[in-house]
């Protein structure tokens, strides 16, 4: 049984679903109601499809009264906004799984630059001569004088024991 419909004002959808206007026009606009613009002498006006619409005062068919026709282009209505809504939601939900799908990209990058950070410093510390293992720090046969920036610092507390060491090896 194929289901005819008509092009009303929407005044007349409004009457016809029994809401406001403005409620026609939000639904319209949200795309829950199909519609279209058409030009008039006036200007342009919106067009609502209905299920073929009741004169006034008349039914829809004598199968199923108008308030139930109107109660299930409701249903649709809720239903498309339902959809409208998940949809959405669906997008937010996608919009957030890619950017964790991102920092997690991120992360295991820094956890593969961290490592072998880690793998380097290693090496360099195998590199390094074996500490004496009297505190002083430093390889055996290395001056005890030395310093970072290469130059001769103030006598320290190693350089004093270095001298005593020394003298009592002479």
């Amino acid at each position: 049984m194929a289901s005819e419909t008509e092009w009303v004002s929407i005044k007349a959808a409004a009457e016809w679903l029994g809401v406001s206007p403005d409620t026609v026009r939000r639904r319209l606009k949200r795309g829950e109601l199909p519609g279209r613009h058409e030009r008039t002498a006036q200007g342009f006006v919106w067009q609502i499809e209905v299920p073929h619409a009741p004169a006034r005062g008349q039914r829809v068919s004598s199968e199923q009264p108008a308030p139930a026709i109107a109660a299930d282009a409701l249903e649709l209505a809720r239903l498309r906004e339902r959809v409208s809504g998940l949809e959405r939601e669906r997008g937010e939900l996608i919009a957030q799984r890619d950017a964790w799908q991102e920092q997690a990209r991120r992360s295991s990058e820094a956890e593969a630059q961290l490592r072998e950070l880690v793998a380097r410093a290693q090496i360099l510390a195998q590199a390094l001569p074996a500490s004496t293992g009297d505190g002083r720090g430093h390889a055996e046969g290395a001056a005890a004088d030395w310093t970072p920036s290469g130059s001769r610092a103030t006598p320290g507390r190693w350089d004093w024991w270095d001298r005593i060491r020394r003298r009592s090896s002479i």
